[in-house]
């Protein structure tokens, strides 16, 4: 299980102050939004008409755009944040955390260890598509980072 966070400089001390600036976060627009909603719960929910969103292809990539200016605050996945701490400690400390979402399970594809027709088929289509730049881009949208089959 994973949660989502929304991390920002420490110049912005609260939800409030995220009026009129640019959110950073992997995945469409409408995912973004359905994440910011429920960490600024029904008190907050307004803000969201006030707040850009800028759509990146990784949840590092969100965070990174708060390091270079690119955002004023980032939605990614707690590894995201671990993954910044160890490539760059200084920006990791340079951040803080202003709300979270709920916990989510993380996508996984399972079958019988013979799988049918139709799952067999499925499951030739992800592998193909994580071998296509196209559709590797697809699955990332999906907030699937990699693919691989466990015996």
């Amino acid at each position: 299980m994973q949660r989502k966070v929304l991390s920002t400089k420490k110049d912005i001390a609260n939800v409030t102050m995220l009026k009129n600036t640019v959110v950073a976060g992997a995945g469409s627009e409408e995912y973004i939004h359905s994440v910011l909603k429920q960490i600024l719960g029904k008190e907050q929910e307004a803000l969201l008409k006030d707040i850009k969103i800028l759509i990146v292809p990784k949840d590092i990539d969100a965070i990174m755009a708060v390091g270079f200016g690119m955002a004023s605050a980032a939605i990614s996945a707690e590894s995201g944040l671990d993954k910044l701490a160890m490539i760059n400690p200084n920006q990791f400390r340079e951040l803080h955390s202003l709300g979270f979402s709920e916990k989510d399970y993380l996508l996984v594809a399972a079958t019988l260890k013979k799988p049918e027709q139709q799952e067999a088929e499925l499951l030739e289509v992800l592998r193909k598509m994580s071998e296509a730049e196209a559709g590797g881009e697809n699955l990332k949208l999906l907030g699937i980072d990699g693919w691989r089959a466990m015996q």
